[in-house]
């Protein structure tokens, strides 16, 4: 007997990892991601804190990277599905380039080190005589390992196009004549700075150090649109 649709979804959904995020609320994770948060690697991001020693001032600060990597997963889902819905025929848009952009998300901060980016700004260079070191690089670094180290099954141009997203913002050119450049300005925007990674740190450090913020990234993202090849928004949105 053939399965019905409804099987099917039912049979995916069996398949979801369910999280309760006390930003987003409920975050679902797909098998290709959960191989990666179910490394090592990723799992030590618990013990991260993600505003490193702000909590010394404001104790409520103590949440981790690891939650606010999946909170940025959740954003870039939502956002690579909405511009897909709206405009997927017209961009071309493939169920890899949805993949690629979740993986970048969820992935976009594992190389950071002890007490973030203080580690990275203030604690290297002033050990190793200003050496300069970026968490985005040994992000990069580190996924080659977990997939290595755990024989993780992903298309080599998939990974390759996650670790240019990742490190898109860091100096690193967009790379040209791929098409839909804009993909690359979903979770680290190098062009304006506007990227599903500060949706959820502003509202997730806000709330944790107790602090008032109204800010509402899914109201950006209900009405954001590709224009030209760059992600655009409302000017009376912003």
């Amino acid at each position: 007997m053939a399965a019905t649709a409804n099987d099917v979804v039912a049979m995916e959904r069996t398949l979801l990892k369910h999280v309760r995020d006390n930003v987003h609320a409920n975050i679902f994770l797909e098998p290709i991601f959960l191989k990666f948060v179910d490394t090592e690697q990723f799992q030590r991001l618990r013990d991260l804190k993600q505003l490193g020693l702000t909590h010394m001032v404001y104790p409520g600060a103590v949440h981790t990277r690891f939650e606010h990597s999946l909170g940025v997963y959740w954003l870039a889902g939502k956002a690579i599905d909405m511009i897909k819905k709206y405009q997927g025929p017209e961009l071309g848009l493939e169920h890899c380039d949805v993949i690629a952009v979740k993986l970048a998300g969820l992935l976009h901060d594992v190389g950071h080190g002890p007490f973030s980016h203080m580690f990275e700004g203030k604690f290297l260079p002033r050990v190793f005589n200003g050496y300069k070191w970026s968490h985005e690089k040994m992000s990069v670094e580190m996924i080659d390992y977990m997939v290595d180290e755990h024989n993780i099954d992903i298309d080599p141009e998939l990974l390759k196009k996650v670790k240019e997203m990742i490190t898109s913002s860091c100096g690193n050119p967009i790379p040209n004549g791929k098409g839909n450049q804009f993909l690359y300005d979903i979770v680290a925007n190098g062009r304006n700075g506007i990227d599903v990674d500060k949706f959820d740190y502003i509202v997730r450090d806000s709330r944790a150090c107790g602090l008032g913020c109204n800010f509402q990234p899914e109201r950006l993202m209900e009405t954001m649109q590709v224009i030209d090849d760059e992600i655009c928004y409302r000017a009376k949105d912003c």
